[in-house]
């Protein structure tokens, strides 16, 4: 496969077909772990033979950011994984064969030895940064933190096409399994350029809960005035409850509260502790539809909501060319089989769907046309800047 980079303003996907461009892009990712194998072993002899100095630089990390013109976080990420691959050469492999990530080795790096090392990168082949956080904290458990709660200094602030396409397949049913995808890791901070310098500890950015080990996980943020009010107000009441006992209590009752009024699933639950499925479901349809059989609206009511999102297991259902099932589990939307436009009810469960935003706004495209989706877009903008 040629890999030659293409001169500026040219688009890579000009002669490719749909198929083509993603077969090639698998392919090149295969082709950038061999790249970091070979890479990362070639860092590992010349660290082992001492070379940054006989090349006139006063340390390996000085060597690849002058000489390789790597950052100075890559180049600190790729030495502390060409150490690792020094000393464990079968990591070689893993990267080359697409089985193990480089990120996956930066964490796993301070933990692994000769004793554990085959059982580790077994065990994280395949995983997302956030998989290996929590499988890394089931080896070296911390102890839970403290509750605190301080103020602020005044001032801080908070980290802060006219032809026709084929039509798109979805999945019928609930193929569980997968999930949203992970946001990628914080980045690891790189050391200053004195050889031989301890590596830092990766600064702490609450993007997400930290695990502390494989059951227990540290959440921190930061709220305004406001929210210590409603906090303060919560724990007066909570006194004397199981819920009052700490943040951790407090927080998972507002959550629990939070989500018995938007769950679907909790909400189908209560449904049918009250009646069947399908007498709930025929006296909705019975209430929706105009009199002419027509859909009164477009809206969909929240008893067939809950049917569809039970059905697909509260994910996409798209499903790709290679036949495997979009993991969106987030942002997720009601897609009309036939749309409403053309005359496909809103109350029919059988006529919705569980779509991502992305999948939703392709079928639609696929259907109406890139232009008149486009237009339609522009214009929903419009009316929502004229009210804001």
């Amino acid at each position: 496969m040629d890999v030659t980079p293409l001169p500026p303003g040219r688009a890579p996907s000009a002669d490719l077909s749909d198929q083509e461009l993603e077969s090639r892009l698998r392919r090149l990712a295969l082709a950038e772990g061999k790249f970091m194998a070979v890479l990362l072993s070639y860092l590992a002899e010349f660290d082992r033979r001492r070379l940054a100095g006989a090349f006139g630089q006063p340390s390996l990390f000085y060597y690849c950011v002058k000489v390789l013109g790597f950052s100075e976080g890559a180049a600190y990420k790729r030495i502390q994984a060409a150490r690792a691959v020094r000393d464990f050469p079968e990591i070689v492999e893993e990267l080359a064969r697409g089985r193990l990530s480089f990120t996956a080795v930066i964490l796993l790096s301070p933990h692994l030895n000769r004793d554990n090392v085959g059982g580790l990168l077994e065990a994280a082949r395949g995983k997302t940064s956030r998989e290996l956080e929590c499988l890394i904290a089931s080896l070296a458990p911390r102890p839970d933190a403290p509750d605190l709660l301080r103020a602020l200094p005044v001032g801080g602030t908070a980290p802060a096409s006219g032809e026709p396409t084929p039509a798109l397949e979805f999945a019928v049913g609930p193929e569980v399994g997968g999930g949203a995808v992970a946001p990628p890791a914080a980045p690891v901070e790189a050391p200053g350029p004195e050889a031989g310098r301890t590596a830092p500890p990766a600064r702490f950015e609450p993007r997400r809960p930290e695990p502390l080990s494989d059951q227990r996980f540290l959440f921190r943020f930061t709220g305004g005035r406001t929210l210590r009010e409603k906090y303060d107000r919560a724990r007066a009441l909570l006194l004397g409850r199981a819920a009052g006992r700490g943040m951790e209590g407090l927080f998972e009752a507002a959550l629990d509260a939070l989500l018995e009024g938007i769950d679907p699933d909790r909400r189908a639950k209560r449904r049918e502790a009250r009646s069947s499925t399908a007498s709930r479901v025929g006296a909705v349809r019975r209430a929706a539809c105009a009199p002419a059989g027509r859909p009164a609206g477009r809206r969909v009511p929240q008893a067939v909501k809950d049917v569809v999102w039970r059905r697909d297991a509260g994910r996409c259902t798209f499903v790709g060319p290679n036949g495997e099932r979009c993991p969106e589990s987030a942002r997720l939307e009601y897609d009309h089989i036939v749309p409403w436009a053309l005359g496909g009810p809103s109350d029919e469960p059988s006529n919705l769907r569980l779509a991502c935003r992305t999948h939703n706004d392709l079928e639609a495209r696929r259907v109406f046309g890139d232009a008149a989706i486009s237009a339609a877009v522009a214009e929903a903008r419009k009316a929502r800047s004229a009210k804001g």
